[in-house]
């Protein structure tokens, strides 16, 4: 693996832009964010110059086309090689955050070195790009890559996600549904283009109107960590769940949390601050109003260990609170030493 002191993009870069003229160089220098903090528009860089965003971009263009005929150029012609052999173990397409994220991650390299790559991709010509639409994310290809057929491979997941109705787990994408592509990399690759599919913390992909894929606030982010935590939790918990599982940069609040699942009907209150989901069978209530659902249930008398077993599944209280809320002669009445309800 080649390691981060083996190679510096960026310095490279700034070593092969030091030919330029002044103004030409600073452009380019703001337009890719090189050397700098932030990319800046070409709007921005006009006002600067007191000049338009048009004689920006001509001044950008011009420069690029020269840098490609430039002999300093081969300069890059390592990281254009690198670039290259990542592209096709994705397929040959990939989504810009993601192509990042690989690169970085294979080659033990910086994020402060994310724009020296994509100036590279930009000046290179075994490369192009797809602008951000409506359905597609900004994208890099190389130049012999099928776009047609990473879409033919998007729309066949849409549409089997819509017919399961669930999320799917990465490792189990290739076996869940029928398609032309079974390697793994070219398919997450594919599948990491589309604005219409995303995937959660937990490593599943769905739709991207999925509230278990993005959630809409936290009530959501609560079901989420509770469902893949299976079992009751206090809303402590709960919010160090959520905020381990990093859905945004959103840090979740203790008593928010608390206070967002007593408004949902998805949760119950079973305890002292626990909470469980209500799919899992447990039943709003008071523990005296459990207590007459058991007999109810029953259809006969109880005797008070049986009603305090039935309790204890759906409530995490003491005995005692049981035992109290039997007292109760308005719900409760005592027959030979078992329990019904009052007349």
């Amino acid at each position: 693996m080649t390691k981060i002191n083996e190679f510096n993009p960026t310095k490279d870069i700034l070593e092969i832009l030091s030919g330029l003229k002044k103004r030409t160089k600073s452009i380019l220098l703001k337009r890719f964010g090189l050397g700098e903090k932030n990319k800046m528009t070409l709007e921005s860089i006009g006002q600067a110059y007191k000049i338009t965003r048009e004689r920006v971009r001509q001044i950008e263009s011009v420069a690029l086309s020269e840098l490609k005929k430039s002999p300093k150029i081969t300069e890059l012609k390592k990281y254009e090689a690198m670039l290259e052999d990542l592209l096709n173990e994705h397929g040959k397409i990939m989504e810009h955050n993601f192509l990042m994220s690989e690169f970085r991650k294979k080659y033990n390299l910086d994020p402060i070195h994310d724009n020296a790559i994509e100036f590279v991709l930009k000046v290179s010509s075994k490369f192009s790009s797809i602008k951000e639409d409506e359905e597609i994310k900004k994208t890099w290809l190389l130049v012999d890559a099928d776009l047609n057929f990473s879409k033919k491979v998007i729309n066949s997941f849409v549409l089997n996600l819509e017919g399961k109705g669930k999320p799917v787990l990465e490792n189990e994408l290739s076996n869940n549904f029928e398609l032309e592509i079974k390697d793994s990399k070219t398919l997450i690759s594919y599948l990491s283009l589309s604005k219409k599919i995303l995937k959660n913390p937990f490593n599943e992909w769905g739709l991207s109107d999925w509230r278990e894929i993005v959630p809409k606030g936290v009530k959501d982010k609560a079901y989420i960590v509770l469902d893949k935590f299976n079992k009751p939790a206090h809303f402590t918990k709960i919010t160090e769940l959520i905020n381990s599982a990093k859905f945004d940069c959103k840090t979740a609040i203790p008593q928010t949390v608390h206070n967002e699942l007593i408004k949902d009907q998805r949760f119950v209150l079973v305890g002292r601050g626990m909470y469980a989901l209500k799919k899992w069978g447990f039943q709003q209530g008071t523990v005296a109003e459990i207590i007459e659902q058991v007999i109810k249930e029953s259809g006969k008398t109880l005797s008070k260990e049986n009603i305090i077993n039935k309790v204890l599944e759906q409530r995490f209280v003491k005995k005692n609170t049981i035992v109290l809320a039997l007292q109760n002669k308005q719900r409760f009445q005592r027959v030979d030493g078992l329990y019904c309800l009052a007349k």
